[in-house]
């Protein structure tokens, strides 16, 4: 499940899911904003920041995972909360 959608996430909020990979290339995290946050397709974002497409495509299925855990998270949470 896709928890990300491109041109739907605001920079601030890519940028904490970043914070929890390994990403450090500019350029790269330029192209994950590009398409995440201003709609560009993944294609088109690599080629707007002189990336490789499936470096791009392998660090959005990085923040989709990360994402997901994060949701697990708040949920668990949500749940404890109603339990007390």
């Amino acid at each position: 499940m896709k928890y990300l959608i491109a041109g739907g996430e605001t920079k601030k909020g890519v940028k904490l899911l970043i914070a929890f990979t390994k990403i450090t290339s500019e350029p790269l995290c330029d192209a994950i904003y590009a398409h995440l946050c201003q709609g560009y397709s993944v294609s088109g974002a690599a080629t707007l920041n002189d990336v490789k497409q499936q470096h791009v495509g392998r660090a959005i299925d990085s923040l989709n995972e990360i994402a997901r855990k994060v949701e697990d998270v708040k949920n668990y949470h949500k749940e404890q909360m109603n339990i007390t």
